[in-house]
């Protein structure tokens, strides 16, 4: 093989999304893929997560006291390596990186170890304050809508009877000449 020939695949390669959404208060799915040649002597394979750089604290460790406390108990690994995030907060809104650990055998009592990360996964927040706004006016705009309506039949309907009390009773006037009589 050439040394200009790139069709050569890597030994190992850490696939992550560029960017993910979630819901605040949902959970979160990041997902990780890592590919390694198969004639390796593979013993032991580690699956981690950082936050906010591939040097940040943990976001999920096989160790929970290497979690960073605001994320401990709210991670776990899904299939081989996706991160799901527990109760989303608008503070998740960061880039997550995965990173693979390979240990191999490469001969007698020998191991090496080889740590490959992925690019990093930026997770997007979306907040419902906005549409539950936009959805509080539109119940406002219905009781405004219904309230002056009633309103109206409520004044057309005092009105109607004040007049036909004023038709089925003579005034005060007429009343007092009726009485004299």
């Amino acid at each position: 093989m050439s040394p200009l020939d790139n069709s050569r695949k890597p030994e190992f390669e850490v696939l992550q999304p560029e960017t993910t959404s979630s819901d605040v208060d949902g959970s979160a799915t990041i997902n990780c893929s890592y590919k390694y040649q198969s004639d390796t002597n593979l013993l032991w394979t580690g699956v981690f997560w950082r936050v906010g750089s591939p040097k940040g604290a943990y976001a999920y460790h096989p160790f929970p006291g290497m979690v960073h406390p605001s994320f401990r108990g709210r991670t776990e690994l899904t299939g081989l390596a996706d991160l799901r995030i527990k109760g989303v907060k608008d503070t998740d809104n960061t880039t997550y990186y995965c990173f693979v650990m390979l240990k191999t055998c490469v001969g007698n009592n020998s191991a090496n170890s080889t740590i490959h990360y992925g690019r990093g996964t930026k997770l997007d927040i979306k907040s419902f304050s906005e549409p539950i706004q936009s959805q509080n006016e539109n119940v406002l705009e219905v009781v405004m809508y219904v309230g002056v309506k009633n309103l109206i039949v409520f004044v057309i309907v005092i009105l109607s009877l004040l007049y036909v009390k004023k038709r089925s009773f003579p005034s005060d006037v007429e009343h007092d000449i009726e009485l004299q009589t």
